[in-house]
C-alpha cells in the first residue's frame, strides 16, 4: 500500500480478463479503485487511469474524453492487448506516463503503477527513444535519460550492499517505492538482478556518468 494518501484509478476496458487482473494488482496495491466500459464513466476525480486496448482509433477516442472532463487530467497508462499494435508515441498526449508490453509481468505493472502514481513517467518497452532496448549492456551509459535522479540514488545505495529496507530509511520513503524504482532501474539496465545492475555501477565506463551525490546534498536529504 503506498504510503501518501489513497487515490482513486479507473481502470478502461472492454476486456473483462485484462481488467480483472488489473484490479487483483491495483487492490494489492490498497487503491480505491472503478472498472469502467467507456470513458465517460471514468471518473473525474481519478488521478491515473489504466487503458486497454486494441486499435489505436478507440484509443485516441477513448483518451480525448477522458482527458477532457476534467480540469486536472489523470495519468494514463496504456495496455495495448498485442506486441505489434503501432504506438505512435510522438502523437500521444503529454498525460501519457507509460506503456506497457503485453507479456509484463505481475510485479514489473505493480512497480510501473506505484511509480506513475508519485508522478514518475515510465519509458516504454521496445520504444526507439529506449537506449536500453539491446540484450547488452555494451557501450551503455547510466544518464540522466536513462535513470532518474532518485533511481540513480537508489542504485548507489545497491552497490553498497544496503537492503530495500535500509534503502528507504536513508532516503526516507516507503520500502514499497524502493522496491518499485529497483525493478525499474533493473528493467532500465536490461540486467537478470540488483546484483548485476551494481557491478554496472561500479564499471569504471559506467560509473563516469553517474552523478555522486556531495556531502552537502546528503545533508539535505537527510534534513
Amino acid at each position: 500500500m503506498l504510503d501518501s494518501e489513497v487515490s482513486e484509478l479507473g481502470i478502461l476496458g472492454n476486456y473483462f480478463l485484462i481488467n480483472s487482473a488489473l484490479g487483483v494488482i491495483v487492490s494489492e496495491l490498497g487503491i480505491r479503485y472503478s472498472t469502467c466500459e467507456s470513458p465517460s464513466q471514468v471518473p473525474t476525480h481519478a488521478s491515473v487511469v489504466l487503458i486497454s486496448f486494441d486499435a489505436i482509433d478507440d484509443l485516441l477516442s477513448d483518451m480525448d474524453v477522458i482527458l477532457s472532463r476534467s480540469d486536472s487530467p489523470p495519468r494514463l497508462i496504456l495496455f495495448p492487448r498485442f506486441n505489434d499494435i503501432p504506438v505512435n508515441l510522438p502523437k500521444l498526449p503529454k498525460e501519457v506516463a507509460a506503456v506497457v508490453h503485453p507479456k509484463m509481468g505481475h510485479a514489473e505493472i505493480k512497480s510501473i503503477i506505484i511509480l506513475v502514481m508519485e508522478g514518475h513517467k515510465i519509458v516504454p518497452f521496445g520504444s526507439p527513444n529506449n537506449p536500453l532496448s539491446k540484450n547488452t549492456l555494451e557501450n551503455t551509459e547510466i544518464t540522466q535519460e536513462v535513470l532518474t535522479r532518485r533511481q540513480r540514488e537508489i542504485l548507489q545505495e545497491v552497490a553498497k550492499g544496503q537492503t530495500n529496507k535500509e534503502i528507504a530509511r536513508s532516503l526516507k520513503i516507503s520500502t514499497n517505492t524502493v522496491e518499485a524504482h529497483v525493478s525499474c532501474i533493473i528493467r532500465k539496465l536490461n540486467v537478470q538482478n540488483r546484483t548485476q545492475a551494481a557491478l554496472a555501477l561500479n564499471d569504471p565506463v559506467l560509473s563516469a556518468s553517474v552523478p555522486v551525490r556531495t556531502e552537502r546534498e546528503t545533508q539535505r536529504q537527510q534534513a
